[in-house]
């Protein structure tokens, strides 16, 4: 409300002195404690006699200046004072309740600036809740689809490895890029037809089953009329990856290594000549090899055929592959721990390459002899000693490859290891020559077992 000029009263009614002042001293000091307390009297004390309300009671300007008569038992109040019961009478220090009291500039006491300051500032905050809440609502994304629908069309998170794969000393399988599709279905042909044998009942995949492992799951594999062998089978997955053939390394290509099997006597019992005059007199094979080598049958063209399917035999796709290509839930943390493990002990200085082993050659019992008694020592116990006969190669064999190594049990080139877990045991015994518990043993072998892939077709 705009201020109104208040004409000066007569002579006769002007104020006395003391009642012209704003507060007498006691006022004064009441007023200041109100305002350091911001208070009021409370309700409780509504309840006064009518004489001390009218001593108290603050009176509108507006009022005054209708009945001057009244000024007399009014106070004016100037911007943020405050009033008190008669402190005279009473001197206790009890500290009423009190309300803030808001005055405009010139003195009075303005209900409508008041309501226009908080019931503004109230109404706005109300507002801004109704629209963020609105906002939000609008705003949320909606599914098109319902939720279970939409989770199953979508494929699992791949979670990019934080920090780069390429110092891990194992890489990532990957299929050879050059091989004939038409010569490795004739490769695969040949390989589990039992007619290339000496009694047409052993084929290559009779110990080298592919959707078993790579080899025959005996500690030694049986051959041409019921001959026992005298080496564990090792397994033609990833074959082509090792730098050389058998268990003593006897050779290096998986062409050379072709031929052991079809002339042995323990083995396939055949020779090429007969191969070869076998595969002539079937009209199927004469088509298929006219359609991939543009000729008939020959003992070179038999081998190339069988060694593309075999070098199609690479295992990829495993868990511990998707691991290493970046995705970090391919790997529970047995496998992870596992993996620490195989490392932290070295086996990874033998176990390594893309094959996790076959690149080398090692000595069976390098930290603790394996082979105690002399007397109990046969031929095939000697290793590549049988090859070189150097003494330093005796009990030394090519480093077994672990891919799929979950599959091709038993274990050892004699097959006299049965359960992964003891193989695992003996190797960190008389390999790396330390203690080691069960918990250990177990986590590697989760670790191996994540190291099976996806067999091809």
């Amino acid at each position: 409300m705009p201020q109104q000029p208040i004409d000066q009263p007569e002579p006769s009614k002007q104020l006395p002195a003391a009642q012209n002042e704003i507060a007498s001293p006691s006022a004064e000091t009441a007023a200041n404690e109100s305002l350091d307390g911001e208070t009021l009297t409370s309700e409780a004390d509504a309840d006064t006699s009518e004489s001390e309300v009218g001593n108290n009671q603050v009176v509108d300007v507006d009022t005054l200046i209708d009945d001057e008569t009244e000024l007399d038992n009014a106070t004016l109040f100037d911007e943020k004072s405050s009033y008190n019961e008669d402190s005279a009478s009473d001197n206790s220090q009890q500290t009423e309740p009190t309300v803030e009291v808001e005055a405009t500039g010139s003195g009075r006491f303005n209900p409508k600036e008041l309501l226009r300051q908080y019931g503004a500032t109230a109404l706005a905050c109300c507002l801004c809740l109704v629209l963020g809440f609105a906002a939000s609502w609008f705003t949320r994304p909606q599914s098109v689809v319902p939720q279970e629908e939409a989770t199953a069309e979508q494929p699992r998170p791949v979670y990019v490895a934080a920090t780069s794969r390429r110092n891990e000393p194992i890489s990532p399988l990957a299929p050879f890029a050059d091989l004939e599709p038409r010569a490795i279905e004739l490769g695969k042909r040949l390989f589990h037809d039992p007619g290339l044998s000496g009694d047409a009942r052993i084929s290559c995949a009779s110990c080298h089953q592919v959707d078993q492992g790579g080899e025959d799951g005996r500690p030694v594999s049986i051959g041409i009329g019921k001959a026992v062998g005298n080496v564990n089978a090792p397994t033609v997955l990833n074959a082509a990856l090792n730098f050389v053939q058998f268990w003593d390394g006897r050779v290096e290509t998986l062409e050379e290594q072709l031929e052991i099997p079809i002339h042995s006597e323990t083995e396939m019992g055949s020779s090429w000549e007969r191969v070869v005059s076998y595969l002539t007199h079937n009209n199927d094979y004469m088509s298929q090899f006219e359609e991939v080598f543009g000729g008939p049958p020959t003992e070179e063209r038999v081998k190339e055929a069988i060694v593309a399917y075999e070098r199609s035999l690479i295992t990829i796709d495993s868990p511990f592959d998707d691991w290493l290509k970046g995705d970090e839930l391919a790997l529970d943390s047995d496998e992870y721990s596992g993996y620490y493990l195989f490392k932290q002990l070295n086996c990874i200085a033998c176990h390594q390459g893309p094959a996790i082993g076959g690149t080398m050659f090692q000595k069976l019992g390098e930290a603790k002899t394996y082979f105690a008694d002399p007397q109990a020592v046969r031929e095939i116990d000697l290793g590549r000693f049988n090859v070189t006969g150097h003494e330093r190669d005796k009990f030394v064999f090519r480093v077994p490859a672990l891919r799929n190594v979950a599959s091709t049990g038993p274990y050892l080139h004699d097959g006299s290891v049965e359960t992964l877990e003891q193989a695992v045991e003996i190797m960190i015994e008389y390999q790396v020559g330390v203690p080691t518990t069960s918990e250990d043993v177990r986590r590697i072998v989760a670790f191996l077992k994540s190291l099976s892939g996806r067999v091809p077709e």
